[in-house]
């Protein structure tokens, strides 16, 4: 994990000021409800927890959020990383939460990219966070336009 969170922290380093990216693991209590330990991880990086409001959604379109966001600015959709390099982050990001009992994100990314409830204070910001058995991660990205 530490290999990943160094590559993810190098390619954030490229990118200009009005884009951020956050990815954060931590250690959770295995009886934690999962959206408490999501909660518990937007805190702790200084974001809005989004309690019953975080939309939870399966491991594949977690995964898909993953890739979106880190392929593409949220603002103007422009490339910012290749895709192939996006799934293989989104891909073992999820797999060192496995197996995985719930992911949750702060949209419906699926339909439309302009309905979605901020966790930040950015024009935009979308993310995943994964909760498995006795971890959970966080993967956010903020955009201004």
């Amino acid at each position: 994990m530490d290999d990943l969170f160094a590559s993810l922290s190098r390619i954030a380093a490229k990118w200009q000021e009005e884009r951020r990216l956050t990815f954060d693991e931590s250690t959770i209590d295995p009886a934690a409800d999962p959206r408490d330990a999501a909660d518990a991880i937007a805190r702790a990086n200084g974001f809005r927890p989004l309690g019953p409001r975080w939309r939870e959604i399966d491991r594949e379109a977690a995964e898909s959020v993953a890739v979106s966001i880190l392929h593409r600015d949220l603002a103007y959709g422009a490339v910012v990383m290749v895709k192939e390099q996006a799934e293989d982050f989104a891909t073992r990001m999820l797999d060192s939460v496995s197996p995985v009992r719930a992911c949750f994100t702060n949209g419906s990314w699926d339909t439309a990219r302009d309905a979605w409830l901020s966790i930040t204070d950015s024009t935009f910001d979308a993310g995943v966070v994964c909760v498995g058995a006795d971890r959970a991660v966080l993967l956010w990205v903020e955009d201004e336009d």
